[in-house]
Parts: C-alpha cells; sequence; structure tokens
C-alpha cells in the first residue's frame, strides 16, 4: 500500500468527529466574539458615568457566556453522534 493510500484510509467516525470538532471551535470563536460585543455594549449603556472595570466585567462576561453555549451545543452535537454510532 503506498503512503498516500495508508493516509487516507481512516475511519469515517474519526473523520466526523474531526468536522464536529472543527464546527465548534468556529462557533465558539463566533459566539465568544459576538458575546464580547455585547457584552462590551451593555457596559458603556449601563456604565457611561466612567466606571472602566464594570465594562470590562461586562464585556467578559459575554464573551463568557458565548463561548460556553458554543461548547455545551458543540458537546451535545459530539455526544448525540457517538450515541447514536453506538446503538
Amino acid at each position: 500500500m503506498s503512503e498516500s493510500q495508508e493516509t487516507t484510509a481512516m475511519p469515517s467516525s474519526v473523520d466526523a468527529v474531526s468536522v464536529k470538532m472543527q464546527e465548534g471551535l468556529q462557533e465558539i470563536a463566533v459566539r465568544a466574539t459576538v458575546g464580547l460585543v455585547v457584552g462590551g455594549m451593555a457596559g458603556v449603556v449601563l456604565s457611561r458615568g466612567g466606571g472602566s472595570s464594570m465594562r470590562k466585567v461586562l464585556a467578559g462576561f459575554g464573551a463568557g457566556v458565548g463561548g460556553g453555549s458554543a461548547w455545551t451545543k458543540c458537546s451535545i452535537s459530539i455526544d448525540e453522534m457517538v450515541s447514536s454510532a453506538t446503538k
């Protein structure tokens, strides 16, 4: 067997998990960025008096919520895929 055929002979389940993880990482980046922007805007609106630490807290909270929700969605998706494959 040639070297190129050996590298392309991965099981389809490995490819499926790899694709799900790739999609999950992209979703985490997008949602964390959106959460950061929304949290930053909320910080500007809610702390107009100059409390910059409150703005940072709200922006960080938004990024955490966005990243966490994307991670949960990715984890559930992978769990469902694995449980359906084992049945």
